[in-house]
């Protein structure tokens, strides 16, 4: 038996810069969705679909993708909530971690846009990660590159 866990998350808005990192930019838990635990017996396992949207109080949250993680495949990306990729249950724990993007009510940091962006995401750590996207050469002294790198 493995051991499944699956947790539902929203990008956090807030001011967002690529290097350094800024406050916000993060996930946060999705208030009323708390982790949620369970054993899988080996061999393939067909998650079920996720709302495409989710209300919480008074937010809503827009589906962006599912990471998933553990299986024999590796980690698994899908940007359909309707249908999560399949996955082969060994003896490792699986990991479904649902991100969400705030689309309505209030925001903690300000008004309110839709959307979010977001730099870059490690399907192995199923975190948001500090990366240099823009990398110029020749840059003798590095400010070419750090210039690059800064505005997300």
């Amino acid at each position: 038996m493995a051991l499944l866990t699956e947790q539902y998350v929203y990008l956090t808005p807030g001011p967002h810069r690529r290097q350094p990192r800024s406050a916000g930019g993060g996930t946060t838990e999705i208030p009323g969705y708390p982790i949620g635990n369970g054993k899988l017996s080996p061999g393939p396992y067909m998650p079920p679909g996720v709302p495409p949207t989710i209300s919480s109080g008074d937010q809503t949250f827009t589906f962006g993708f599912s990471s998933i993680s553990g299986g024999l495949e590796g980690p698994l990306i899908s940007f359909n909530p309707a249908q999560l990729p399949q996955v082969t249950v060994t003896a490792n724990p699986i990991t479904i971690l649902n991100v969400y993007v705030l689309t309505g009510g209030k925001s903690v940091v300000g008004p309110l846009a839709p959307g979010a962006t977001m730099d870059a995401w490690d399907e192995s750590t199923e975190a948001l990660i500090d990366d240099d996207f823009v990398s110029v050469s020749p840059d003798a002294d590095g400010s070419l590159t750090e210039n690059g790198n800064v505005y997300g």
